[in-house]
């Protein structure tokens, strides 16, 4: 797991660039665990999806 976020950073030239993937990384593991919406208030097919 390391090795291939290694891997995928070397491609990065700029640090800014990298602070953008962390945002979009951030944000969307929020919306994924609940945090930002509560799981039970979306579609069914949404739900299966986060669970």
């Amino acid at each position: 797991m390391i090795l291939g976020i290694m891997l995928f950073i070397q491609f990065i030239s700029r640090f800014d660039s990298l602070n953008a993937i962390g945002t979009i990384v951030g944000t969307a593991s929020g919306f994924l665990v609940g945090t930002y919406i509560p799981i039970g208030i979306l579609p069914n097919f949404a739900q299966l999806l986060i669970k």
